[in-house]
């Protein structure tokens, strides 16, 4: 695939993004997106799967049979990352019946279509040089 040359770099320092991550039972992540689409998240992926609280126990010959759970990874600028962290804790919390996470991580250095960008100071490289990929 030959991406077009204005896709292939992107300058612009990620040092002013965070990565959210929230993780809450599988019913509420509409409510995740929901909540995240309206303080202008930049971007989210679902990964879903099961967990297990560890007090739970719930588990057949040793092997734990859990609730279904979503990680809801979402991008957004670091400046609105604190409010959209508590607006999702008091939404989808442990104190709810999503019995939800959320933290949040920097983001240091990002590979993908726009290129690889690192928030040490180094200009973006582009990807694959600008032919096939």
């Amino acid at each position: 695939m030959v991406m077009p040359e204005h896709a292939l770099v992107k300058q612009q320092n990620y040092e002013g993004y965070v990565l959210l991550v929230a993780n809450v039972d599988a019913e509420y992540i509409k409510d995740v997106l929901s909540i995240a689409e309206d303080k202008g998240a930049l971007s989210f992926t679902a990964v879903h799967g099961k967990g297990i609280h560890v007090l739970a126990k719930e588990a057949v010959f040793n092997v734990p049979v859990g609730t279904r759970r979503s990680f809801v990874l979402i991008v957004t600028k670091k400046e609105s990352a604190d409010s959209l962290q508590a607006d999702l804790f008091d939404a989808v919390g442990l104190r709810t019946n999503a019995h939800g996470i959320v933290f949040q991580l920097p983001i240091c250095s990002f590979y993908g279509v726009f290129g690889k960008i690192d928030c040490l100071g180094s200009s973006p490289e582009p990807c694959g040089g600008g032919g096939d990929s």
